[in-house]
């Protein structure tokens, strides 16, 4: 039982999905503060020259994710991406030959000594297909993401299935290539005792 009086709610997602937009509304609408996505200082270097970047990128964005949990887990909140669906990316840039095995490896280390962070009372899966993925994050046009190859989009999609798939953490999957009103996740959430 959590000693919180808050609920911990993480918003998952490939890029373009959409939980920026759900965690601010969720934010607003439940009178909680929101934990945003870190942005890397890595990000531009990493898109511009991933197989010279991806494991600082990683190494960064996991370390910045389990501080984030570990405040979430003291006082609740929502957080726009998780340290849970974190290794999606380093298992996927590994695969893709982009960052290497040895890199894998130092990577799951650290997720390992990070194993203790608390962990969301819930994961908001917002699913969307390959095509809205690269339609939304072509339409937002924001600057570090230029040029991200279609395929890698393709491919984010495809590695957050099989991580929903095998997550041992309570998912709530929102089917998110046409966005629900915040009030259909309210009562989602309330229907699950998330929140009173």
């Amino acid at each position: 039982m959590r000693s919180r009086t808050s609920p911990y709610i993480g918003i998952a997602g490939t890029i373009g999905a959409g939980k920026s937009t759900l965690a601010r509304e969720l934010g607003q609408a439940l009178g909680l503060e929101v934990e945003p996505e870190p942005i890397s200082p890595y990000l531009g270097d990493f898109y511009q020259d991933p197989e010279a970047w991806a494991f600082q990128m990683q190494a960064y964005m996991i370390g910045a994710r389990a501080l984030q949990a570990q405040r979430l887990g003291e006082r609740g909140g929502i957080q726009d991406r998780t340290i849970f669906e974190d290794q999606i990316f380093a298992e996927m840039l590994t695969d893709q030959g982009i960052m290497s095995s040895r890199d894998l490896a130092t990577y799951h280390q650290l997720r390992l000594a990070l194993s203790g962070v608390p962990a969301p009372d819930v994961l908001i899966w917002l699913r969307v297909s390959p095509g809205i993925s690269i339609e939304r994050t072509a339409r937002r046009a924001r600057a570090e993401e230029e040029g991200i190859p279609d395929q890698y989009l393709r491919d984010l999609c495809a590695f957050y299935e099989r991580w929903a798939g095998a997550s041992t953490q309570r998912i709530i999957r929102f089917e998110w290539d046409d966005p629900e009103p915040v009030q259909n996740v309210i009562e989602t959430l309330r229907e699950a005792e998330i929140i009173g």
